[in-house]
């Protein structure tokens, strides 16, 4: 019963007054590349180009050796685009329908 009534309170769509059901768009971004000069910049202008925030930026590096790989995870929020919430069902169905597409490639 407590948990019901969290999840109520913290309920996206009942904190705004008069919500639509709408919210941003809210993208993780998860890149691996080699290790090299400028790759932060790179990612800030095509973010600013694509008119996305950056909410957080995580940066890994995986070695010392001029093989080095830096995976890099951005949480970016699309400032021109919003969308209706999905229920889980939903959102398993999308999830599902891109696995299978990257499958095929």
């Amino acid at each position: 019963k407590q948990q019901l009534e969290y999840l109520k309170m913290t309920n996206p769509l009942k904190q705004k007054t008069g919500s639509d059901g709408m919210t941003p768009l809210y993208l993780h971004i998860k890149s691996t590349a080699p290790a090299s000069w400028g790759q932060q910049e790179v990612f800030r202008k095509i973010l600013n180009d694509l008119n996305l925030e950056v909410i957080d930026r995580r940066t890994n590096r995986h070695g010392r050796t001029l093989s080095a790989e830096v995976q890099t995870d951005l949480y970016v929020k699309d400032k021109t685009m919003n969308i209706k919430f999905q229920k889980i069902a939903g959102q398993r169905r999308i999830k599902n329908a891109l696995k299978e597409a990257m499958d095929l490639t």
